[in-house]
């Protein structure tokens, strides 16, 4: 009986040897799974945060382009203008 005991004993000991074997393996896969999933979303963070930078440089450089473009425009404009009144007054003058 002590021998059927003992048998047992070392059986159930192997078993468990085993076990927390597997159990250390697949948290370590798991540890690697966790680690490949922050790479990517790391990655997915920065490439969207290097979109997100460019499109408010591109928006800030077409701003300053529309800006620039009404300045020019009002400015021929009042230029124009001057000249239409310049020419007003020459023609009320003669």
């Amino acid at each position: 009986m002590k021998r059927i005991f003992f048998v047992l004993s070392i059986i159930l000991f192997t078993f468990f040897i085993s076990c927390e074997k597997d159990k250390k393996n697949i948290e370590k896969q798991v540890d690697k799974l966790l680690e490949n999933v922050d790479e990517k979303i790391d990655e997915g963070l920065n490439t969207a945060n290097d979109a997100i930078d460019s499109s408010l440089d591109k928006a800030g450089e077409t701003i300053e382009d529309v800006k620039k473009n009404a300045e020019d425009t009002l400015s021929k404009s009042l230029e124009e203008a001057s000249k239409t009144i310049e020419e007003a007054k020459e023609n009320l003058k003669k």
